[in-house]
Protein backbone atom coordinates (compact mmCIF):
# COMPACT_ATOMS: atom_id res chain seq x y z
CA UNK A 1 0.00 0.00 0.00
CA UNK A 2 0.60 3.62 -0.17
CA UNK A 3 -0.22 6.79 1.52
CA UNK A 4 -0.19 10.18 1.88
CA UNK A 5 -0.34 12.62 4.68
CA UNK A 6 -3.79 15.07 4.11
CA UNK A 7 -3.51 17.45 6.81
CA UNK A 8 -1.31 16.64 10.17
CA UNK A 9 -3.63 14.17 11.58
CA UNK A 10 -5.21 12.51 8.51
CA UNK A 11 -3.35 10.01 6.25
CA UNK A 12 -5.07 8.72 3.06
CA UNK A 13 -4.10 4.81 1.76
CA UNK A 14 -4.08 2.70 -1.07
CA UNK A 15 -3.65 -1.08 -0.64
CA UNK A 16 -4.18 -3.86 -2.47
CA UNK A 17 -3.48 -7.26 -1.54
CA UNK A 18 -4.94 -10.71 -1.54
CA UNK A 19 -6.33 -12.56 1.58
CA UNK A 20 -5.79 -16.50 1.12
CA UNK A 21 -9.02 -18.03 2.07
CA UNK A 22 -12.22 -16.01 3.42
CA UNK A 23 -15.26 -19.37 2.93
CA UNK A 24 -17.47 -18.29 5.35
CA UNK A 25 -17.69 -20.95 8.16
CA UNK A 26 -21.60 -21.49 7.22
CA UNK A 27 -20.51 -23.38 3.61
CA UNK A 28 -17.44 -25.04 4.97
CA UNK A 29 -20.19 -26.36 7.58
CA UNK A 30 -22.26 -27.39 4.83
CA UNK A 31 -19.94 -28.82 2.52
CA UNK A 32 -18.29 -31.33 5.60
CA UNK A 33 -22.29 -32.27 6.30
CA UNK A 34 -22.60 -33.18 2.31
CA UNK A 35 -19.03 -34.68 2.53
CA UNK A 36 -20.03 -36.99 5.49
CA UNK A 37 -23.51 -37.98 4.06
CA UNK A 38 -21.46 -39.42 0.75
CA UNK A 39 -18.99 -41.09 3.04
CA UNK A 40 -22.00 -43.04 4.84
CA UNK A 41 -23.66 -43.54 1.81
CA UNK A 42 -20.44 -45.64 0.45
CA UNK A 43 -18.67 -42.97 -0.74
CA UNK A 44 -15.40 -43.89 0.38
CA UNK A 45 -12.39 -42.56 0.44
CA UNK A 46 -13.58 -39.49 0.43
CA UNK A 47 -11.54 -36.09 0.26
CA UNK A 48 -12.36 -32.50 -0.36
CA UNK A 49 -10.51 -29.25 -0.40
CA UNK A 50 -12.81 -25.70 -0.28
CA UNK A 51 -11.13 -22.83 -0.26
CA UNK A 52 -12.00 -19.35 -1.46
CA UNK A 53 -8.99 -16.72 -2.10
CA UNK A 54 -9.84 -13.10 -2.23
CA UNK A 55 -7.66 -10.45 -4.42
CA UNK A 56 -9.06 -6.67 -3.13
CA UNK A 57 -8.37 -2.90 -3.55
CA UNK A 58 -9.12 -0.94 -0.89
CA UNK A 59 -9.15 3.31 -0.15
CA UNK A 60 -8.89 3.76 3.58
CA UNK A 61 -8.83 6.97 5.40
CA UNK A 62 -6.81 6.94 8.70
CA UNK A 63 -6.98 9.64 11.52
CA UNK A 64 -4.02 9.51 13.65
CA UNK A 65 -3.24 11.42 17.52
CA UNK A 66 -0.13 13.39 17.94
CA UNK A 67 2.49 10.90 19.17
CA UNK A 68 3.50 10.54 22.64
CA UNK A 69 7.48 11.17 24.12
CA UNK A 70 8.06 7.73 23.82
CA UNK A 71 7.02 7.75 20.22
CA UNK A 72 3.48 5.72 20.08
CA UNK A 73 0.12 7.05 18.35
CA UNK A 74 -2.60 5.49 18.41
CA UNK A 75 -5.00 5.41 15.35
CA UNK A 76 -8.49 4.33 13.93
CA UNK A 77 -9.20 3.62 10.37
CA UNK A 78 -11.74 2.99 7.98
CA UNK A 79 -12.19 2.38 4.25
CA UNK A 80 -14.16 0.50 1.17
CA UNK A 81 -13.02 -0.95 -1.76
CA UNK A 82 -13.68 -4.00 -4.19
CA UNK A 83 -12.79 -7.55 -3.30
CA UNK A 84 -12.46 -10.25 -5.80
CA UNK A 85 -13.84 -14.01 -4.78
CA UNK A 86 -12.72 -17.20 -6.32
CA UNK A 87 -14.37 -20.51 -4.66
CA UNK A 88 -12.27 -23.06 -4.79
CA UNK A 89 -13.28 -26.68 -4.41
CA UNK A 90 -12.09 -30.50 -5.63
CA UNK A 91 -13.48 -33.60 -4.65
CA UNK A 92 -12.48 -37.08 -4.66
CA UNK A 93 -13.66 -40.57 -3.89
CA UNK A 94 -11.64 -43.57 -4.78
CA UNK A 95 -9.40 -41.95 -7.38
CA UNK A 96 -12.42 -40.26 -9.29
CA UNK A 97 -13.59 -36.86 -9.94
CA UNK A 98 -16.55 -36.20 -7.52
CA UNK A 99 -16.23 -32.53 -7.28
CA UNK A 100 -19.88 -32.17 -9.10
CA UNK A 101 -21.55 -34.71 -6.49
CA UNK A 102 -20.01 -32.79 -3.45
CA UNK A 103 -21.62 -29.41 -4.77
CA UNK A 104 -24.89 -31.06 -5.61
CA UNK A 105 -25.14 -32.01 -2.46
CA UNK A 106 -24.46 -28.95 -0.32
CA UNK A 107 -27.72 -27.60 1.08
CA UNK A 108 -26.64 -23.94 0.25
CA UNK A 109 -25.40 -23.08 -2.81
CA UNK A 110 -21.01 -21.89 -2.80
CA UNK A 111 -20.44 -18.66 -3.98
CA UNK A 112 -19.71 -17.93 -7.61
CA UNK A 113 -16.86 -15.93 -8.46
CA UNK A 114 -17.99 -12.47 -8.48
CA UNK A 115 -16.24 -9.21 -7.61
CA UNK A 116 -18.24 -6.93 -5.00
CA UNK A 117 -17.95 -3.95 -2.11
CA UNK A 118 -15.84 -4.44 0.46
CA UNK A 119 -15.62 -2.41 4.01
CA UNK A 120 -13.22 -2.23 6.39
CA UNK A 121 -12.89 -0.57 10.04
CA UNK A 122 -9.92 -0.91 12.25
CA UNK A 123 -7.21 0.76 14.42
CA UNK A 124 -3.44 0.49 16.04
CA UNK A 125 -0.79 1.46 16.81
CA UNK A 126 2.18 3.46 15.61
CA UNK A 127 5.93 3.54 16.91
CA UNK A 128 8.21 5.71 15.64
CA UNK A 129 11.38 4.16 14.38
CA UNK A 130 13.02 7.15 13.07
CA UNK A 131 12.94 10.81 12.18
CA UNK A 132 10.81 10.01 9.02
CA UNK A 133 9.76 6.05 9.61
CA UNK A 134 7.25 4.08 12.11
CA UNK A 135 6.05 0.33 12.14
CA UNK A 136 2.23 0.57 12.53
CA UNK A 137 0.92 -2.71 14.24
CA UNK A 138 -2.33 -2.71 13.85
CA UNK A 139 -6.07 -5.05 13.41
CA UNK A 140 -8.75 -4.25 10.47
CA UNK A 141 -12.48 -5.69 10.65
CA UNK A 142 -13.91 -6.23 7.20
CA UNK A 143 -17.38 -7.59 5.22
CA UNK A 144 -17.49 -8.14 1.44
CA UNK A 145 -20.34 -7.85 0.46
CA UNK A 146 -21.07 -10.73 -1.74
CA UNK A 147 -24.73 -12.09 -3.41
CA UNK A 148 -25.03 -14.81 -1.06
CA UNK A 149 -23.92 -13.72 2.20
CA UNK A 150 -21.61 -11.43 3.44
CA UNK A 151 -18.29 -12.50 3.96
CA UNK A 152 -16.24 -11.26 7.62
CA UNK A 153 -12.85 -11.04 7.75
CA UNK A 154 -10.38 -10.06 10.27
CA UNK A 155 -6.72 -8.72 9.78
CA UNK A 156 -4.07 -8.40 11.90
CA UNK A 157 -1.27 -6.81 10.56
CA UNK A 158 2.41 -4.81 10.55
CA UNK A 159 3.89 -2.50 8.17
CA UNK A 160 6.94 0.15 7.71
CA UNK A 161 6.51 3.14 6.64
CA UNK A 162 8.99 5.43 5.34
CA UNK A 163 8.53 8.86 4.75
CA UNK A 164 10.64 11.49 1.81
Amino acid sequence: GVSIRASRHVQILGEAGRLTNVLPTSMSDDLNSAAATLVASGASPFIFTATMPATYGLGTVRITSTPTRAGLGPFVEGGAGFAHVTPNVTAQSAGLDATDTLLSSVATPIIATQTKPMFTVGGGLSIQAGKRSAVDLGYRYGRILTDAVVVPTNRIYAGVRVGL
